[in-house]
């Protein structure tokens, strides 16, 4: 049967078991929840949240001048887990549009 740790392995090549990071979910082939940090071909850095399942649940939503600013911008998303949800569901948006829309 193969660890939790082994199916890590997998994803960390060449990094020593014991060092191998906890925490993000994975799928049977050792794929993690994680964040992708990238320079696009315009210069700028963006971000991408891709779940264990492999697929993208989240990206950014503007390109940032410098990986920090990248980075931070990950940093304010994973810092709203806990905030409240608003449901817009019974909300006409024609009508009544929330704010900072137009």
């Amino acid at each position: 049967m193969t660890s939790e740790r082994d199916r890590r392995g997998a994803y960390f090549p060449g990094v020593p078991r014991n060092l191998v990071p906890d925490g993000p979910e994975i799928d049977a082939d050792g794929f993690p929840t994680h964040y992708e940090v990238f320079r696009y071909r315009d210069s700028f850095w963006y971000w991408r949240l891709w779940s264990a399942s492999r697929e993208l649940v989240a990206q950014s939503a503007q390109g940032h001048g410098t990986k920090e600013e990248c980075l931070a911008s990950i940093a304010l998303v994973k810092s709203t887990a806990n905030d409240p949800i608003w449901d817009l569901s019974d909300v006409d948006l024609a009508r009544d549009p929330p704010f900072g829309v137009i």
